[in-house]
């Protein structure tokens, strides 16, 4: 991702020889915001919105999608969407409500999750959980939630299994269904008293839950819930300080690292046997002073993008190959898109909704 002009646009590099093949933008004061590889040829993104007055980019729940290459652009899910007009051929209908992708489902092809917070005259509504085609739009509902404005978690699977919300701000109420998708049932916490809760990841089994979560207000550490028992084991917390990131295997969905900032980014592994863990590590030491980032990963783990940046570093990018064991470097983050290259990008037609594709 690059900003020139002061908008991002997510730039798609070859990586034989490192050089720009594709470049996405939108015109306006529209920018990309957050992307997702769903499969190994095409990436879901948001379309948000540049606002002078906002401190933040506006986003009304636009995804598109195009393939790698420039191919095959298409506005998937948004309040536009395209009208029914007759025609036996269901089209990917508008959807009146903000959606983010859930869960990109990479191992099938033509699926991902998205969770949609309906607009409606309520300010809590129930959200939704929908199965979307990345290629075509045209999707079904999975699920609403049990409660109102609830998060959603999957399994390694995509089955969507558990859900926080919270009627008073400060209890959570956690529900979970089987893998098969019956309906949701509340789980019963006893006199645990939690607050913050949020949902991260599974364990391998699929029998337990990791959430953080804060105790009297404290600083918020890691859980590991398991879900038959409702026994609750701690995991990880850091005194007076609450965690950054909690680091998923986006292709595993392994939770294997936290990252907590005590004046100092700092990492905590969940799982030393995992090879992620193990591969975070070995960058840290290769690149000492520096916070490291996985940005992104290949579906086999084989080729890896770090980021890494310090308070004297604005940023670089390298790219890691496990079968040659090799951190090679790609460039700087404050090499900004070259204007003479973004001179000969080209409007698609994006059902009538043009981005741009270099």
């Amino acid at each position: 991702m690059t900003q020139p002009e002061g908008k991002n646009v997510l730039m798609i590099l070859d990586t034989k020889n490192f050089q720009v093949q594709h470049g996405v933008q939108f015109p306006g004061n529209a920018q990309v915001g957050n992307y997702h590889w769903v499969n190994d040829e095409r990436v879901v993104l948001e379309k948000q919105y540049l606002k002078g007055w906002q401190d933040h980019p506006l986003y009304h729940g636009e995804l598109y999608g195009v393939n790698a290459d420039g191919s095959r652009p298409k506005y998937l899910v948004g309040y536009q969407g395209e009208m029914q007009t007759g025609s036996r051929i269901k089209k990917a209908t508008p959807i009146y409500g903000t959606s983010h992708v859930l869960d990109p489902v990479v191992h099938d092809k033509r699926k991902m999750l998205i969770v949609t917070y309906p607009w409606t005259a309520s300010s809590e509504p129930h959200t939704i959980v929908y199965e979307v085609d990345v290629f075509s739009g045209k999707r079904r509902k999975v699920t609403s939630s049990p409660s109102k404005m609830a998060q959603f978690l999957t399994d390694h699977e995509g089955n969507v299994r558990a859900a926080v919300s919270t009627d008073d701000y400060i209890k959570p109420i956690i529900h979970t269904r089987g893998k098969s998708g019956e309906g949701w049932k509340e789980l019963d916490l006893g006199k645990l008293s939690y607050s913050d809760v949020n949902l991260q990841a599974f364990d391998k089994k699929g029998e337990s839950i990791y959430i953080t979560a804060s105790v009297s207000g404290e600083a918020a550490g890691l859980y590991k819930l398991d879900l038959k028992s409702k026994a609750i084991e701690l995991v990880h917390k850091e005194e007076g300080v609450s965690p950054k990131k909690i680091w998923i295997d986006e292709t595993s969905k392994e939770l294997f690292a936290i990252e907590t900032e005590l004046g100092y980014p700092t990492y905590a592994f969940v799982n030393a046997g995992s090879p992620k863990s193990a591969r975070l590590k070995s960058f840290l030491a290769s690149l000492p002073g520096n916070q490291v980032q996985l940005v992104s990963s290949t579906v086999d783990g084989e080729k890896n993008i770090i980021y890494s940046s310090s308070d004297r570093n604005p940023g670089d990018y390298y790219l890691f190959s496990a079968q040659k064991n090799k951190l090679r470097y790609l460039f700087s983050a404050r090499s900004w898109l070259d204007p003479e290259l973004m001179a000969h990008t080209k409007p698609i037609n994006f059902t009538s909704r043009p981005f741009m594709v270099i």
